[in-house]
């Protein structure tokens, strides 16, 4: 295909969205051996440690759970708790409910949270299942079963590809695993839930006694209270370490950072640098809102009643988040649809009418050194036809009804009068060289 590409405006090239592309910033230096730091809005990763590579995720899993548990029941909905409080593996942490409690959907929730209770996560589990399944008698192998289906199917839906979830308390299984960057998209989707904000930032809950938060960022009274930091999750076990999922808000941003295995006080020093490093050397800039005019074109062979001009519009926002140096290696491309493009006097292109309002006529192609950040279309904002004679015949009769009493209709009437001087002389002469003719035919032969 015959393209033509108009290159707006292209400065240096060559940079990257990771943190270490950020010319003369120091890239944070962390303990944990896996780490990730993205943008809550897009999604776009700043900084990245082995956040690929698989790790258990503990006490994280509370959060994926959360978010299954609450695409069937609401917070305020009441639960049962069965003999699946007898099933927790050996060793785990419990809230101890009693078979015959009944508790809130919210309480269990905090209780996976705040004491990571095994057997609160399991009454939430068999429930989830009884509901799935519209029974109220499903064993708890099957129902443990369906659950992590159930987790599964969320984290794919995040777009967390590269996760495994066996279990709903977060026990530890080879078969249990995450990343930590599928773990932000997991933390990005659970951030769209008002109640695991709120959840995940408080601070204490009360259960028989007052029990704390085990995330030190969110603590005021803690050494490694981070004023910015929102909340979410922490998660031990001997195998996955010491995890984190941290959130953090300045302003109108947000950030996620997820540590895996950096062992205590590390964690808790990784993320507060990560964040720093967030949100002092990036920021999300906005390059065009949807519906946007961000091209103009002159138009050839347009109709002299349509404009010479047509505005290009984006059909959709455009918003990234990189680091500030790296804005001076944004390019913008646009590439017209095959055929539309006449070139015209001094090699200046123009649009070939007729065009239609709403018309695809090019796509544009936003760009930081080799990493796409947006590929989208551009339309006409209006239409243009095509010129003809009939087109010219009814620009100037429009103009001259348009005009009809007025001062400016005089040329048009002096042309009108003396069209109709000539046709009048014409015509009668042709009547007047018939007669002659006829008479002096009738006289040869009279």
């Amino acid at each position: 295909m015959i393209a033509i590409l108009i290159i707006i405006y292209a400065l240096q090239a060559s940079a990257n969205v990771y943190a270490d592309a950020a010319d003369g910033y120091a890239v944070p230096e962390i303990a944990a051996q896996r780490a990730v730091l993205m943008d809550a809005e897009t999604g776009i990763v700043a900084f990245g440690y082995n956040e690929h590579a698989r790790m258990y995720p503990a006490g994280l899993t509370a959060i994926i759970t959360a978010l299954v548990v609450l695409d069937f029941f609401e917070p305020s909905d009441v639960l049962i708790a069965g003999n699946e409080i007898n099933q927790t593996p050996q060793g785990a942490a419990r809230t101890h409910h009693t078979v015959g409690e009944e508790v809130t959907v919210a309480e269990l929730i905090r209780a996976t949270f705040f004491l990571s209770g095994a057997d609160s996560a399991n009454i939430l589990a068999i429930n989830v299942a009884r509901s799935y399944y519209g029974e109220s008698d499903v064993t708890w192998v099957r129902a443990e079963r369906r659950f992590a289906t159930l987790m599964n199917t969320k984290a794919r839906e995040l777009g967390a590809f590269n996760s495994s979830f066996v279990n709903a308390q977060g026990a530890h299984n080879i078969n249990h695993v995450t990343t930590a960057y599928d773990m932000a998209l997991i933390v990005r989707g659970a951030m769209q839930n008002p109640f695991l904000r709120q959840v995940s930032g408080e601070t204490t809950w009360m259960r028989g006694h007052t029990r704390h938060t085990r995330n030190e960022l969110i603590r005021s009274a803690s050494e490694f209270f981070y004023p910015y930091a929102t909340g979410m999750r922490t998660g031990v076990t001997a195998a996955a370490g010491d995890t984190l999922a941290a959130t953090a808000r300045q302003g109108d941003r947000e950030l996620i950072a997820i540590i895996g295995n950096s062992p205590d006080p590390g964690r808790w020093h990784d993320a507060t640098a990560l964040f720093e490093y967030g949100f002092n050397f990036f920021d999300t800039f906005t390059f065009a809102y949807a519906g946007d005019y961000v091209y103009q074109i002159g138009m050839y062979n347009p109709r002299r009643q349509d404009p010479y001009i047509m505005y290009l519009s984006i059909t959709e926002g455009v918003r990234y988040f990189m680091s500030t140096d790296m804005l001076g290696n944004l390019k913008r491309d646009i590439v017209f649809v095959e055929g539309l493009i006449y070139l015209g006097e001094n090699g200046v292109n123009l649009l070939r009418a007729p065009i239609t309002e709403g018309q695809v006529v090019a796509t544009i192609t936003y760009s930081v050194g080799d990493r796409i950040i947006y590929h989208g279309s551009l339309i006409a904002a209006h239409s243009v036809r095509e010129r003809t004679i009939i087109s010219d015949i009814d620009y100037h009769f429009d103009i001259f009804v348009g005009i009809f009493f007025t001062r400016s209709a005089v040329p048009y009437w002096i042309i009108f009068a003396l069209v109709s001087v000539i046709a009048v002389y014409v015509i009668t002469k042709v009547i007047r060289r018939k007669r002659q003719s006829k008479h002096g035919y009738l006289n040869k032969y009279r």
